[in-house]
């Protein structure tokens, strides 16, 4: 075990995911007890809150040092994995406080917003990606902190799917419904010609 635990990391095959998912479980618990307090309308608890708040700071503390003291060649801890964590810490901030909103009368009406913080703060993880070679711990650090995102968002997702269908059956029987069909058809266009160089609409003579 004392030789082998250097470089578990490369001995685990593809069971390498499962220390990754309890790291993220790890990350993402705060979050997980914050969002079922607040979607169940349980009234903030100046205790058991602030405490869950500064678990959750503690938690990517530890794992910002861990990558820090870990991830030492090329500096890529320092320069790349701790700024992202950075990231990570703001995309948690937009998910504690984006709930509070949802909470208050007529709050549904933010329930979809919430679906955006998840996409955005793994784009802004992109800017801490790089295809480097032979820094493999460098790869799976940075991909748990992608997956946290996807926790979060996930966790997020299940506890307020009432608010959100609610909001979505509103915006069904409104105008907005039919133009957001047109932009995301153009929207889809756009990027089609981007990354294949071709959209829907050349095709739409044909038919």
């Amino acid at each position: 075990m004392q030789k082998t635990l250097p470089t578990i990391h490369l001995k685990l095959s593809w069971l390498w995911y499962l220390p990754a998912l309890f790291i993220d479980c790890i990350l993402t618990y705060p979050l997980l007890r914050w969002t079922i307090r607040r979607s169940k309308g349980i009234p903030f608890d100046p205790l058991v809150d602030s405490g869950i708040i500064v678990h959750q700071m503690v938690t990517l503390a530890i794992w910002a040092a861990i990558c820090f003291m870990l991830v030492t060649k090329d500096q890529f801890g320092e320069l790349l994995l701790v700024p992202s964590i950075y990231a990570l810490a703001g995309v948690m901030f937009c998910f504690y406080t984006f709930q509070m909103a949802i909470g208050t009368r007529e709050g549904h009406r933010y329930a979809l917003w919430i679906k955006l913080i998840g996409p955005i703060g793994s784009m802004a993880l992109n800017l801490f990606k790089t295809q480097a070679k032979e820094q493999n711990l460098y790869h799976i650090f940075l991909m748990i902190n992608y997956d946290a995102i996807f926790f979060s968002q996930g966790v997020v997702d299940t506890c307020y799917w009432k608010q959100m269908i609610k909001r979505r059956s509103e915006l069904s029987e409104s105008m907005v419904a039919p133009v957001a069909i047109v932009f995301a058809i153009f929207l889809f266009d756009h990027i089609a010609n981007g990354l294949l160089g071709y959209g829907p609409f050349v095709f739409l003579p044909s038919l």
